[in-house]
């Protein structure tokens, strides 16, 4: 035993030097920087003066048309900047064109333009007056969800959604959803091979809302 002690202090120290070792190091200051909020959190009602899906044809090899739709209502549910819920619905029946790719001398206007787009070669707007997306889920910075056009339900996309704290509890959402208008029934053809409407419509979602 004595030929021990001089040596109890030396595994003392040891001992200790171990049990440092072992414990779980703290989080730096930018590690923990990095587990705070990144956006804004809640629940949000869509302001309807304030958004608007803007939406885009192209006519293969000819030319495109673009415009406007009014949204009749939403709600948005905003996790850490990431949209994960809610619905939104667009009134098909306020389109209006914002190109200028007509020529009005030949009969060929936005008002002809926005009438047939109204009629049951396109969405068939007296039937099917909305045009609603409702979200299931989100992964990195795009959106899941069910849209419906022409009573027809499809899964979709909307990709590279940017969420803006836009202050006193204010935000703007803003994606971009293309879809195939064949699978809503929206199945016109022009017939003429020169003048083929692509299948892709693209549309740019802007959603101002408030909690």
């Amino acid at each position: 035993m004595k030929k021990l002690l001089p040596f109890l202090p030396l595994l003392a120290v040891m001992a200790l030097a171990i049990s440092c070792s072992n414990e779980k190091p703290s989080a730096t200051s930018e590690e923990a920087v990095s587990e705070q909020p990144t956006g804004p959190s809640g629940v949000y009602n869509l302001d309807i003066n304030q958004s608007v899906v803007k939406w885009r044809g192209d006519m293969l090899g000819v030319k495109f048309h673009e415009g406007t739709l009014n949204l009749t209502e939403g709600t948005i549910i905003v996790d850490n900047g990431r949209v994960t819920g809610g619905k939104f619905v667009a009134d098909l029946s306020s389109m209006v064109p914002t190109d200028e790719n007509y020529q009005p001398e030949t009969g060929y206007s936005k008002d002809k333009l926005v009438t047939h787009l109204k009629s049951a070669d396109f969405f068939d707007v007296a039937n099917y007056p909305t045009a609603i997306f409702n979200v299931t889920g989100a992964y990195d910075n795009n959106t899941n969800g069910k849209m419906t056009i022409r009573g027809r339900t499809h899964n979709e996309v909307v990709k590279d959604i940017l969420v803006t704290d836009m202050g006193n509890g204010t935000i703007k959402a803003t994606g971009q959803l293309n879809f195939d208008r064949q699978q809503y029934g929206v199945s016109w053809s022009s017939g003429a091979k020169d003048a083929v409407l692509s299948d892709n419509i693209a549309l740019t979602i802007e959603l101002v809302a408030v909690q």
